[in-house]
């Protein structure tokens, strides 16, 4: 059942705030006016924030050791192969390693890693509209949605994806699987 509202007026909600409050925590609205018009509600925090389990997937998920190491020459050799374009990173990647990092399913230090990115000559490739649009017609082949907006920018942008893993293959050449 929702609580009932009370509407209080500027300089009532200034002289009652302490009261208002109690009111508050009771679980009682509060919505405060100026001039008859409606301008903020007082009302209880939600309380029903689910409780995080630090540690779930720990051992489960990781980065390999050499994740920032210089790539093979048979990785440059794809890069340089008449390639116009700057090596190009996804704003998306480091976007994945911090979200991971906050889940406790990634131990890596995100601005050590940004560091790197920048240190490494790459260019970045902001995730746009046209991007986020994209994934609407990109086969559900892969359901991981750092992949899929990787591979909505390869198209959008009519870049190659350099990839490890193999479940990518069914997009044919827009994707590269490294091995």
């Amino acid at each position: 059942m929702k609580a009932a509202t009370r509407t209080v007026n500027v300089h009532e909600a200034k002289t009652h705030c302490s009261k208002l409050l109690a009111a508050v925590a009771k679980g009682q609205r509060i919505t405060i006016c100026k001039a008859g018009t409606p301008v903020a509600e007082l009302g209880p925090l939600e309380t029903n924030i689910p409780v995080r389990r630090p540690g779930l997937l720990k051992g489960r998920i990781g980065i390999a050791d050499d994740f920032d190491a210089p790539l093979p020459t048979d990785m440059i050799a794809v890069f340089e192969r008449g390639r116009p374009h700057p090596y190009l990173i996804s704003d998306a990647s480091l976007w994945e390693v911090v979200i991971k990092v906050q889940m406790n399913k990634l131990s890596a230090d995100p601005a050590e890693r940004a560091a790197k990115i920048a240190d490494s000559g790459f260019q970045e490739l902001p995730v746009s509209v046209l991007h986020t649009l994209a994934l609407e017609r990109l086969p559900l082949h892969h359901r991981d949605p750092f992949d899929r907006i990787l591979l909505a920018q390869a198209q959008v942008e009519q870049l190659r994806l350099l990839a490890g893993d193999a479940s990518l293959k069914p997009y044919g050449p827009v994707c590269q699987v490294l091995h």
